[in-house]
């Protein structure tokens, strides 16, 4: 029987297209009209315009993400639910020992032998289609309780937001960068939404809060 191992969700990285910025190409041989005013001259770089009134606050995404009240009680559910079926893929297991041990007693082609055999591999077959679709099962548990966080950090959010007046909320990331290949780390670099900002527009501990009530 296939081992049931614990499964590992994997984290899928973000692919970010990169736009490079408009070149301006010279026609060959062109002169300029002598009656054309002349075009007054771009600075290379423009400053930056404040948004004036905007208030801006950013949030720890993967705080919430994981440390969320409702997030233990997700995991604290499903380790529960995996304990259970451990057990009965452990008594299934035993079952299965206990056939083969009882197998090697019986004549080799003898009807009882056949018969014993025919049942050993009906378990094992039922026990590896057991197991594809216990994984399945968990995957869609899995994506489903994601969703579900995800909705409650957003709404917290939102709720706080609107009572603090921010009105606009970004998301950061205090993970550390890091990865086996240079794709994985340039895919973190360019996922991070927020580079710099002050301590005081963090309301990660006020979301936080927000999310536990």
């Amino acid at each position: 029987m296939a081992s049931v191992g614990r499964s590992k969700v994997v984290g899928m990285a973000v692919c970010l297209a990169l736009l490079a910025a408009p070149v301006a190409w010279a026609v060959p041989g062109a002169t300029a009209s002598p009656a054309a005013p002349p075009v007054p001259a771009v600075p290379e770089a423009m400053a930056p315009v404040p948004a004036t009134g905007l208030r801006i606050a950013v949030v720890d995404l993967h705080k919430l993400l994981n440390e969320s009240r409702l997030r233990q009680e997700i995991n604290q559910n499903m380790e529960k639910e995996a304990e259970k079926k451990t057990e009965e893929f452990n008594a299934m297991g035993k079952e299965i020992d206990r056939l083969k041990a009882v197998i090697e007693h019986y004549q080799e082609a003898s009807p009882e032998r056949l018969e014993k055999e025919k049942d050993l591999l009906l378990k094992l077959g039922r026990a590896d289609a057991l197991e594809k679709w216990e994984k399945k099962a968990l995957n869609d548990r899995l994506n489903a309780a994601y969703l579900k966080v995800y909705g409650a950090v957003t709404a917290a959010v939102g709720k706080y937001a609107k009572e603090k007046g921010f009105d606009l909320v970004l998301r950061y990331d205090k993970q550390p960068i890091a990865g086996e290949s240079r794709g994985e780390i340039l895919n973190q670099i360019f996922s991070r939404g927020v580079l710099y900002f002050a301590p005081q527009v963090d309301i990660t501990d006020g979301v936080m809060k927000e999310i536990n009530q």
